[in-house]
């Protein structure tokens, strides 16, 4: 494409973005109207829209205001639909005696939050008689902030000095309140530290009552804290309540203490998490049934079994890899003693799939049965048995084969989603086709350890929002057998920064490095080329640097089944595409900017993102006319241990997330910043020039810069 066009195109672009912003401005733009008294509304008035004035100051953003009210207004969804014909965007009434709740709720909210002066009206509402529909705009005075002035906590016995001395330490860091806004969040906060402190370290029934004076001259409140410690107790016996068909003795083996232990609530909630991560129970409280406030105390495990048997079916869709099948059923006590049996499968079918020009769907099948034994001499440590059977086709990597074996692991529970885990697969792989030229691929065993790690602290481990987590691997190959020698190593980090109340900042680095051992150094052979095709490293796809396909970012090569000239005296290249040879290293990051989008729910987000990677790997041809990969015919590569400034691929762009029941739907428009030379071009193209089909070269295209990438899969 000329650059002539690719201006062109940049001029219509930028034409059509101008057209839809003005368009959406024109739908959330308020119509102007001349201002009628408030007191002609009536029972068919219809708000119009909400918004706020602050004033003076302002500390809370509209999104948090609007979720406390009932009085609702169109949003963007809603204006849209009014806008086309047959289609409506829904109702919404305006009722005085709700919107009067809503200011007293609004007054409430700044209270709790230590804006005990704050005025809340709307004066400013306009309403529009001709159309009879209202615009509330809410007034807000907050006032000064209300600050913690002294903090006073009394204990009304004396505590143990092992006690006093936690307590010492903790005051040190209660001290950090004074001076700050105070609110009723802050209060709780406090009372709950104190709280925790003692029923920690054997009070199991400490109570706590705090009293604020306020300041008559100045927005300043003392706070005075009464705590009463109760007697130091031990557990003197544990009630198991609503478990059926799981013994109490699977349940007491799961708590980290015993009758006899001091009590400590800390280790009830500990309990609490293990007993969950059973997948036994649906319901596990842990409390103190009624009792006497002495030395001893009774725990209960008040539990709700859930379902035995469990089966699970849930779908996903890529660009790259079309629809995809997850299918589960499992046993969650199977011969008793919590053991788990798992019957699951993984389909990629390459169904409605579109790759990149020049990428071909990747089709796969992988089934395993698991046997999970979740305690093996402690309630972290847990093992399991899983035999398998996988069969790959990747056509963009000429690898196509199915093995079957054996996967033992072992896995040590850190913190929750934090652990420690080691597993040895030994397998047999059976090449499914020949590579060419007489060249079979033998079968060959794979014995394979490996380990994993991971490490971090998010605020919620399956949506996480704030937070980081850095997740280290490693394996090796050939230590006990196999055909298959070598030692791999990587690093994967992820961190989530919450940058204001509509902001969020995403980011993921990943670094590994891979060294073939023995037999196996030799890369260029044939047979070592296809045993490592899964085994090295890739960059590319919705998941990674989105400006390129799937494994596509780093040297590949053009191959093609055949080359012809056809009856009409054309040049053929039969089934041509790309093949990734991917490298012995790889560097990339992620980072992506996400805000959500005024007027539609909390579902919705927009985000531009920046990625970048690199494949170090230098590829030199050795025959003109190759159309196939082997070491005598097509390439000779080298590997490079450490990426070059030159090896690195930059890939930018925006999209669109919604988060659904079954994933996070992902819709990202991606641009690559400085494309290879073979990424700008068809790959037909250049086995046709290789092949000496061609005069020339033909030149590159610049709209393959872009890649769209469509999924419904994990949140980053």
């Amino acid at each position: 494409m000329s650059d002539w066009w690719m201006r062109r195109i940049s001029v219509w672009t930028v034409a059509a973005l101008v057209g839809l912003v003005m368009g959406v401005g024109a739908l959330l733009a308020p119509s102007a109207s001349a201002q009628d008294a408030l007191v002609l509304t009536n029972r068919d008035t219809q708000v119009s829209g909400v918004s706020f004035r602050f004033p003076q100051t302002r500390t809370f953003e509209d999104e948090r205001l609007i979720a406390l009210m009932v009085t609702r207004a169109p949003g963007l969804t809603d204006r849209i639909r009014n806008a086309l014909p047959l289609l409506s965007g829904g109702v919404f009434p305006f009722d005085p005696v709700e919107l009067q709740r809503d200011m007293a709720r609004l007054r409430r909210f700044y209270a709790r939050n230590g804006f005990p002066d704050a005025r809340v009206d709307y004066p400013a509402s306009q309403f529009n008689a001709e159309k009879n529909q209202i615009r509330v705009i809410v007034t807000i005075h907050e006032g000064p902030p209300t600050a913690l002035g002294t903090l006073e906590v009394v204990f009304t016995d004396r505590l143990a000095p092992d006690v006093n001395e936690a307590w010492e330490r903790e005051r040190m860091q209660l001290d950090a309140f004074a001076g700050e806004r105070f609110t009723d969040f802050e209060r709780l906060t406090i009372e709950n530290t104190v709280l925790s402190l003692l029923q920690d370290r054997g009070h199991a029934f400490a109570s706590v009552e705090s009293r604020m004076v306020r300041r008559a001259d100045e927005p300043v409140v003392d706070v005075e804290v009464t705590v009463r410690p109760g007697p130091r107790a031990r557990i003197e016996a544990i009630e198991i309540e609503g478990n059926d068909s799981v013994s109490d003795q699977v349940v007491l083996r799961e708590l980290p203490f015993g009758v006899g232990d001091i009590y400590a609530r800390r280790r009830l909630i500990e309990g609490q998490q293990q007993l969950f991560g059973l997948n036994l129970f649906r319901l596990a409280l842990a409390d103190l049934p009624e009792q006497e406030s002495d030395s001893s105390v009774v725990v209960r495990y008040r539990l709700r079994e859930a379902n035995i048997r469990f089966l699970a079916i849930q779908g996903g869709f890529s660009r790259e890899t079309g629809l995809s099948l997850d299918g589960e059923i499992r046993h969650r006590n199977f011969l008793g003693g919590a053991r788990e049996l798992t019957l699951a499968t993984d389909t990629r079918t390459g169904l409605f799939s579109s790759p990149a020009s020049g990428r071909k769907p990747v089709r796969s099948v992988s089934t395993n049965l698991s046997l999970r034994q979740p305690y093996l001499g402690s309630t972290r440590l847990s093992g399991s048995l899983s035999p398998f059977y996988s069969w790959l086709d990747e056509p963009n990597q000429d690898t196509r084969f199915f093995e079957f074996g054996l996967t033992t692991a072992l896995v040590w529970e850190l913190l929750p989603f934090r652990n420690l885990s080691a597993q040895h697969t030994l397998s047999r792989a059976v090449p499914l086709e020949d590579r060419g030229f007489g060249e079979r691929i033998d079968v060959y065993n794979r014995s394979v350890f490996s380990a994993g790690l991971a490490v971090g602290n998010l605020d919620d481990y399956l949506t996480p929002g704030r937070g980081w987590i850095v997740r280290p691997s490693g394996s090796m190959g050939g230590l006990l057998g196999g055909a298959v020698e070598f030692v791999k190593g990587q690093i994967d980090a992820l961190f989530f920064l919450p940058l204001s109340g509509r902001f969020d900042l995403l980011g993921s680095v990943s670094v590994g490095r891979l060294s073939p051992r023995g037999a196996s150094r030799e890369q260029t052979n044939a047979q070592n080329e296809f045993r490592f095709d899964a085994i090295r490293f890739y960059a590319g796809g919705s998941n990674d640097v989105r400006g390129w396909g799937l494994n596509a970012l780093g040297p590949q090569v053009a191959v093609a089944d055949s080359v012809f000239v056809n009856a009409d005296g054309r040049a053929v290249a039969d089934n041509a595409r790309f093949e990734a040879i991917g490298g012995l290293a790889k560097a990339s990051f992620r980072s992506e900017l996400r805000s959500r989008v005024p007027g539609l729910g909390s579902a919705w987000r927009v985000a531009v993102f920046l990625d970048g990677g690199a494949i170090p790997t230098d590829v030199r041809r050795t025959d003109a006319g190759a159309t196939q990969f082997s070491d005598e015919r097509i390439a000779l590569f080298r590997d490079r241990n450490v990426p070059r400034g030159s090896d690195f691929r930059f890939g930018s762009g925006a999209g669109i997330r919604y988060r659904t029941p079954v994933g996070m739907l992902r819709l990202d428009l991606a641009w690559k910043l400085n494309p290879s030379r073979t990424d700008l071009r068809n790959p037909e193209d250049i086995v046709l020039w290789e092949a000496g089909l061609l005069e020339s070269l033909p030149g590159e295209k610049q709209i393959r810069r872009l890649n769209l990438h469509l999924s419904i899969d994990r949140a980053f």
